[in-house]
């Protein structure tokens, strides 16, 4: 009776061992995806870095294409490539020069880029997590 009791004891911890590994791959699933995400954003932040860069040596009246959605390009005359206007936050748009917009998105590449290492170090330790878990369950 002793032995059946601690053979189901046994089983039932495999059990909850088991959903709590189920619990930390989910997890791991959703920080690696939100991760991605955030590798995209910083990636398109360095790309509009470069991008500012090259407009700093773009002289006026040049003609440009630009973006108008879903891959079609509107023709336009760029008249000064000195002034942006730039977003700041709950849709206020202030005049800044290119240096600053580099600045603008230096920080929040920073920013992310904190993040991203957060992300990393929540993902590692559910990886460890997961793999003692394993271990335990192949006991």
């Amino acid at each position: 009776k002793k032995i059946k009791m601690n053979q189901e004891k046994s089983k039932k911890n495999k059990q909850e061992k088991y959903l709590e590994l189920q619990m930390l791959s989910s997890q791991y699933q959703k920080l690696d995806q939100q991760l991605q995400a955030l590798e995209n954003q910083i990636l398109e932040l360095l790309a509009l870095d470069n991008n500012l860069l090259d407009l700093s040596s773009i002289k006026g009246d040049t003609e440009i294409l630009v973006p108008f959605g879903s891959g079609i390009l509107v023709p336009a005359s760029l008249k000064n490539s000195k002034n942006l206007l730039v977003n700041v936050g709950s849709n206020t748009i202030v005049e800044k020069d290119v240096s600053q917009s580099r600045e603008i998105v230096k920080r929040q590449v920073k920013e992310l880029e904190k993040i991203q290492m957060q992300y990393q170090g929540e993902i590692s330790k559910l990886g460890v997590s997961m793999q003692i878990l394993q271990e335990e369950l192949t006991k």
